[in-house]
């Protein structure tokens, strides 16, 4: 089911939930109809078209940030997914958040595989110090952080990072 079709059926929900909340109270709005001059109902038509046209307004502004959310989907998928390099967000705590193609590959593993694994999993017993004091002073002093780690493939094999 695309995003649209996933929209409009929301719509359509949206509208029969409004039309059985509308049966519900109609008993209720019969007795102030009743008590209502030609003038109100001008007034109130009036005021039901102006909120007409601001929903539809809203709408059309929900619809832009749809396309706009979309157009930067689009572009994080290049950016991060489909690049030459290896990317990873980590926790805090160092656990896998997410892992691009490339670094999956690079692993040997399975993306989701990867995810919530702590990376020192995957670092080289004799360099977890140096990852472990660059990323206390990466959260300390909230500035980029920069090492070469030697990583180890699901088969043992041994890589530069």
């Amino acid at each position: 089911m695309t995003e649209k079709e996933k929209i409009s059926e929301d719509i359509v929900a949206l509208r029969q939930r409004a039309e059985d909340l509308l049966k519900s109270r109609s008993q209720a709005i019969t007795g102030v109809i009743a008590a209502r001059s030609p003038e109100d109902f001008r007034k109130t038509l009036h005021e039901l078209r102006i909120h007409q046209i601001e929903l539809e307004m809203q709408t059309e502004a929900l619809r832009a940030t749809e396309a706009e959310l979309e157009k930067s989907r689009s572009r994080y998928f290049d950016l991060y997914e489909m690049a030459p390099v290896g990317y990873c967000t980590l926790s805090e705590q160092g656990l896998i958040l997410e892992a691009n193609l490339t670094t999956a590959t690079l692993l040997g593993a399975d993306r989701s595989v990867l995810v919530k694994q702590p990376i020192f999993r995957f670092i080289l017993n004799e360099d977890q110090d140096i990852y472990n004091l660059h990323r206390k002073k990466l959260f300390r002093t909230r500035e980029p952080q920069e090492c070469e780690l030697r990583l180890v493939k699901s088969d043992g094999a041994l890589f530069w990072a």
